[in-house]
Order: structure tokens, then C-alpha cells, then sequence
């Protein structure tokens, strides 16, 4: 075992000069359907989401996941890259994440289906776990 004389590990953050969070959007489950079958029921969607990264009231477009047609329970299993600036003075604090996931359409706009939002602690080991949807009907995502 070793220990270290470092009080606060965030103290070497500064020290990286960046740092490179990778991202891996996982599946859903018990997603919300948009799409009409042809007895004009909804049953299905065509699932994927677009991630972000949220800084001082901005969002930056991170990335997106291919569509998974016509599922409620998507499974993407994608990765996503994000370079955060070691020298600013919110990555010590973490970084926060938006995920938003949509209905892919042809036809007309992409349905918005709800949003996941994350906080980030960049020296937390890694974590896998299903977060809720934020939306009118139950549903999850995995990332």
C-alpha cells in the first residue's frame, strides 16, 4: 500500500494540463414510445442521444449515438471523447453532463424523449449505473 502527502487530490489537477474523461452511453430501458405502428398505436422509437457537456451555462455538443431503430431498450455501447482543460478552475469541481435523447424522424424535427443530466467528479473511479429519464413517462439510461 502507498500513501500519498497530498491533502486533496484535486490539488493536481492543475498540474495535467487536461484531462480526458471518456464517455460511454451503455442502453436504455422502458423508453417512451413515439413512433405509430399501422394501426396507429405507438409502440416503438428510433432511439439516440446526443451528449454534452454543460460549463458556465453553455452547452457543448460532446457527441452522438447511432439510432437504434425501433426499440424502447436500445443498446448503443458507445464512447465518447471529452477533453477538459486542466487549467480551469471548474474541473476541480467536476464536470457536468447532459444527455438527450430523441426519436430519429425523417420526415419532421427528431422527437425530444427526455434528458439525463450528470455532475462528474473527475477523480471518482469509474462508474456504471442506469440514471431516470427526465420526462412524463418512466424510463432509463445506462451510462
Amino acid at each position: 500500500m502507498t500513501t500519498s502527502s497530498v491533502e486533496d487530490p484535486r490539488d493536481l489537477i492543475p498540474a495535467l494540463g487536461s484531462v480526458h474523461v471518456v464517455i460511454e452511453v451503455l442502453a436504455g430501458r422502458n423508453l417512451v414510445a413515439k413512433d405509430r405502428n399501422w394501426k396507429n398505436q405507438k409502440t416503438t422509437s428510433d432511439v439516440f442521444v446526443n451528449v454534452y457537456h454543460r460549463m458556465n451555462g453553455d452547452k457543448q455538443h460532446i457527441g452522438s449515438t447511432e439510432v437504434q431503430y425501433k426499440t424502447l431498450d436500445p443498446a448503443w455501447n458507445q464512447k465518447l471523447d471529452l477533453i477538459v482543460d486542466g487549467d480551469d478552475a471548474n474541473l476541480r469541481k467536476g464536470v457536468d453532463l447532459v444527455f438527450e435523447i430523441y426519436d430519429r424522424d425523417d420526415l419532421s424535427s427528431d422527437d425530444f424523449m427526455g434528458a439525463v443530466e450528470l455532475h462528474v467528479d473527475l477523480l471518482q473511479s469509474v462508474t456504471e449505473d442506469w440514471y431516470d429519464v427526465h420526462t412524463t413517462a418512466a424510463a432509463n439510461l445506462e451510462c
